[in-house]
């Protein structure tokens, strides 16, 4: 067989949110991991996150101390949801 015989063509539709904003280390939830991850990188002792497009959950574009602000907010359970969750 030839390897064109082994492509597949499918549509898909994807429904929801592919990012899980908050969720920088990859974990599937938002833990005091993200918080301290982002901790770190906002203080330049670490240079990305492993899940860096969930950082930015205000959806302003920039990474900033108002993203681990809202991040903590969710956490501590004072918000239920983020900004760029609607985004």
């Amino acid at each position: 067989a030839e390897a064109s015989d082994w492509i597949f063509k499918y549509d898909v539709t994807v429904e929801g949110s592919a990012v899980m904003y908050g969720d920088v280390d990859g974990s599937g939830e938002l833990d005091d991991n993200d918080l301290i991850l982002f901790r770190k990188l906002y203080a330049g002792l670490i240079d990305t996150l492993p899940n860096i497009n969930a950082a930015d959950v205000d959806g302003s574009g920039d990474l900033d101390d108002n993203d681990l602000i809202l991040m903590r907010k969710l956490y501590a359970g004072l918000i239920d949801q983020l900004p760029a969750q609607g985004n």
